[in-house]
């Protein structure tokens, strides 16, 4: 058996009639080809992958489709692209995050409007309660915090661990994120799990003007 094996192997690898298909690509890297052609402008690559049959609802290993690959890459172009076929704009990945949350991580102002518009939802958390608000203050993205909360984002939602956006504005000493946040109702009494107050933050990293702005409205 082995042999007639063999000898079967060895025929198709020679005859000239028979063509041995390559492996098809992963989603992986599928999305990994689309995500750079995005990034480098390669409108014609990325609408190529995009007509492939079930590519634009295919994920990766980490739950990541078209959609997400278009937005990180923050080619409008090509997220338009994406977004003429109707997919499901608030898909959420692996970490329970949808592509709006890594827009506003990552301070993707276009994308961020061009999402909202097509009926992405402000206030949906990742897997540990993070709203996309609550990712563009932890990563100081001050645009993107000023459009979420003009567009309607809620303020004073907690995390799973008790922590608002006021709360991680405070802990990192960003003065003006928190003005921003307290203008907008930002409530400074709300706590984390262990009673933590974004003024006990302030306090414990020494945050002298966040101290003095939020002492007056805590006591």
């Amino acid at each position: 058996m082995r042999t007639k094996h063999f000898l079967l192997t060895v025929c198709l690898l020679s005859c000239p009639a028979v063509v041995l298909a390559e492996p098809a690509a992963s989603p992986d890297e599928n999305l990994a080809q689309f995500t750079a052609a995005a990034m480098e402008g390669k409108v014609a690559e990325a609408k190529e992958l995009l007509a492939k049959p079930g590519f634009l609802h295919a994920a990766d290993r980490d739950g990541h489709t078209a959609l997400f690959g278009a937005a990180c890459a923050g080619n409008l172009e090509i997220l338009d692209a994406v977004l003429a076929h109707s997919p499901d704009v608030n898909r959420r990945d692996r970490k329970g995050a949808t592509a709006l949350f890594y827009a506003a991580s990552g301070g993707k102002i276009p994308v961020l409007k061009r999402l909202l518009d097509s009926g992405a939802d402000l206030n949906l958390r990742n897997n540990d309660g993070r709203t996309p608000l609550i990712a563009a203050v932890m990563l100081n993205q001050r645009e993107a915090v000023q459009l979420l909360l003009q567009r309607g984002a809620a303020v004073n939602l907690q995390d799973r661990n008790g922590g608002t956006a006021l709360f991680y504005a405070a802990a990192d000493g960003r003065f003006e994120l928190v003005q921003v946040l307290l203008a907008q109702h930002a409530d400074p009494k709300l706590t984390l799990a262990n009673g933590e107050t974004a003024l006990d933050a302030a306090r414990e990293k020494q945050h002298s003007k966040v101290v003095n702005l939020l002492m007056g409205l805590t006591t």
